[in-house]
């Protein structure tokens, strides 16, 4: 999971892709689902619920951080974006010189230019794959706590309460 300055993806990179993919059929394949929920829904007996709620919202947030700073190569970017802009200013100068051989030669430049640029997004894909290790779970799970009609999972007081205009409305409803 360490930072490479290459924009190519390792095969942990690779394995973790595999992996958020499969996480991420969770959501609509049922079996997939009721593994995650197998897994968090013992973790989360342990604390109270508002408290394991902070806590698994705070350590999918720490780590996506985390991996956010490891995983990009800010300096690459910085320094594509600062040869990019120098570029435009040399066409816009080639240009209205009207000196096409030196056009002719940005537009190679322009196409390496563009191969790094592809090279830097695939990078910048990889912080988000590794996070979708955690918070894909982490939102599958709390989707079946707040979605299941087989047992009122979630506490009382996390559910949404209705104005005293809307309780009439249901007690008139038969709600």
């Amino acid at each position: 999971m360490e930072s490479s300055n290459s924009g190519s993806w390792s095969k942990y990179d690779k394995l973790a892709g595999v992996l958020a993919v499969g996480l991420f059929a969770g959501y609509f394949v049922q079996p997939i689902e009721a593994a995650i929920i197998a897994v968090v829904s013992p973790l989360a007996m342990l604390l109270p619920f508002s408290l394991f709620i902070v806590t698994l919202v705070g350590s999918t947030g720490l780590y996506t951080a985390v991996l956010q700073t490891k995983l990009r190569d800010t300096e690459r970017m910085e320094l594509l974006r600062a040869k990019m802009k120098t570029r435009q200013g040399r066409v816009r100068t080639a240009r209205k010189e009207g000196d096409e051989e030196q056009l002719d030669g940005l537009r190679t430049e322009q196409q390496e230019l563009m191969r790094s640029q592809m090279e830097m997004m695939k990078g910048s894909v990889r912080p988000i794959i590794w996070s979708l290790l955690v918070t894909a779970p982490a939102f599958i799970w709390l989707r079946w706590v707040f979605t299941s009609r087989a047992v009122a999972v979630a506490p009382e007081r996390f559910s949404f309460r209705c104005s005293e205009k809307s309780r009439g409305q249901r007690r008139l409803l038969g709600r």
